[in-house]
């Protein structure tokens, strides 16, 4: 059940993006846990590192805007 959502704001986040997640890893409550990037104007790369790190945790949600909403 999920009891807690962590929103992330990302506008060219590729370089910090991996090290966030990671550090999110090390803590036992994945399963209580949502993890939504709200990603402004996303890059290839942005996407690919939601791809690669969706798998991993078990509630997570990648919103790619159109454009920097701000």
């Amino acid at each position: 059940m999920i009891k807690t959502a962590v929103s992330i704001l990302a506008y060219h986040g590729e370089e910090y993006m991996p090290e966030l997640l990671e550090s999110m890893l090390r803590h036992d409550v994945l399963d209580e846990v949502a993890v939504i990037v709200i990603d402004n104007a996303p890059s290839k790369a942005m996407a690919e590192i939601a791809k690669t790190w969706a798998p991993k945790f078990p509630h997570f949600f990648y919103l790619p805007q159109t454009e920097n909403t701000g």
